[in-house]
């Protein structure tokens, strides 16, 4: 009876999301629940699709999770008929959610969804009406057209009246963005950070990895990571490994992704002519064999065309290795050039190739790099300081 008192005192906060594919927001919201102290109780509700390596890490941890099945694919197809449908499924996805989220609402319970304000802003409008709601915004999101422009404005003018409904950015570039959006509503910045204990916890040797994921031994190793879409820089990725392998044969080229490679993607990539110097792995077995795949790079690469602050950056330079990226939205947070790492403008891959073969050739400068980037991620992007700042916001929003 004791117990059961003690877990009805606690602070229910409840972590959702209605989309198939996950990343760096799920990451985001794991390092929290990982430093989380014994005043809350963290609780996550899925999509039924979702990858089962995702509901393991959450049975590894002891949290509690629950499926619906209201999925929204997101995958836009061309033609208005489409158009109108993928709307239709995103309603339908965000009613069935709002239900079942209803049903979980009762006293001393917090909501922390990844809902874009400006496409579910019904959703987010209704349930900060019954309890409290946070949104930790990742990327400042921009629109050529002035009528959209003007919509979203009022969209966030009426949900800054909403008492009950919190915003967090993950990075300072989408904090400013979205102060311009709100009327004086606060915006509290909560990096994205990496939990350092996980990172220098690493445990399966180098040998087993470099076994078990067939990825050869004696050759310099050029690492990128997240999902295998263009906006990641993909092809720019695999155009700058081709120009790099003219000069030099001593190179591997690898992507760790969670993603399903579609057939045609894989005809591609057999385009390039890469042969045994580019490996795909998609079949990481867990997050410890993630992280110690991470720490097998020589050189980490990550040339995407549009960010937020991405934690596999940060990673990398928690596990000390040189970073090449490009300067685009928050990225130049953690990337200050020739100190934490190596800038190119995005979908260059001539300026890639450049970077990486600059540093293949020179030893002192990835050294350089590698120990300015563990400093520099050290001293800023720790998880443990930012949940305490996370923690206490869900304290005081319980109290007003």
């Amino acid at each position: 009876m004791q117990t059961s008192k003690v877990e009805s005192k606690k602070i229910r906060v409840i972590y959702a999301w209605n989309y198939n594919a996950w990343g760096g927001v799920q990451i985001y919201f794991l390092s929290i629940v990982k430093n989380l102290d014994s005043r809350f109780k963290p609780h996550f509700i899925l999509p039924s699709v979702m990858d089962p390596q995702l509901s393991k890490m959450l049975a590894d941890l002891g949290v509690t999770y629950e499926e619906i099945g209201a999925e929204f694919s997101g995958i836009s197809m061309s033609g208005i008929w489409n158009k109108i449908l993928l709307h239709f499924e995103k309603l339908s996805s965000e009613y069935r959610f709002y239900n079942f989220l209803c049903r979980s609402i009762s006293e001393n319970i917090i909501l922390h969804i990844d809902f874009a304000p400006w496409q579910s802003f019904l959703l987010i409008y209704l349930l900060s009406s019954k309890t409290t709601v946070f949104i930790t915004l990742h990327n400042p999101v921009h629109t050529a057209k002035k009528w959209r422009e003007l919509l979203w404005r009022v969209k966030f003018r009426i949900l800054s009246r909403k008492k009950n409904l919190h915003f967090f950015a993950s990075n300072r570039l989408t904090k400013e963005w979205l102060e311009s959006y709100l009327n004086d509503k606060p915006v509290t910045l909560t990096y994205s950070g990496i939990n350092l204990d996980e990172i220098h916890g690493i445990d399966k040797t180098r040998d087993e990895l470099l076994h078990d994921y067939k990825i050869p031994s004696g050759k310099f190793k050029i690492f990128s990571v997240g999902q295998f879409i263009d906006r990641k820089g993909r092809w720019d990725f695999l155009e700058a490994a081709r120009t790099v392998l003219r000069s030099r044969k001593d190179v591997t080229f690898v992507w760790l992704t969670n993603s399903r490679i579609a057939r045609t993607d894989l005809e591609k990539i057999r385009q390039y002519g890469l042969g045994e110097d580019f490996i795909l792995v998609d079949n990481i077995k867990n997050r410890t064999d993630y992280l110690g795949l991470l720490n097998l790079a020589d050189i980490f690469v990550l040339p995407s065309h549009k960010e937020g602050l991405p934690i596999a950056i940060l990673e990398a330079m928690a596990l000390k290795k040189p970073v090449i990226s490009t300067v685009v939205d928050a990225i130049p947070e953690a990337i200050r050039p020739m100190q934490t790492g190596i800038l190119v403008e995005p979908k260059k891959p001539e300026e890639l190739a450049s970077a990486i073969l600059k540093l293949l050739d020179d030893e002192s400068l990835r050294n350089s790099l590698a120990e300015g980037a563990l400093k520099y991620v050290t001293q800023k992007f720790d998880m443990k300081a930012i949940c305490e700042i996370i923690m206490r916001s869900y304290e005081e929003s319980l109290k007003k």
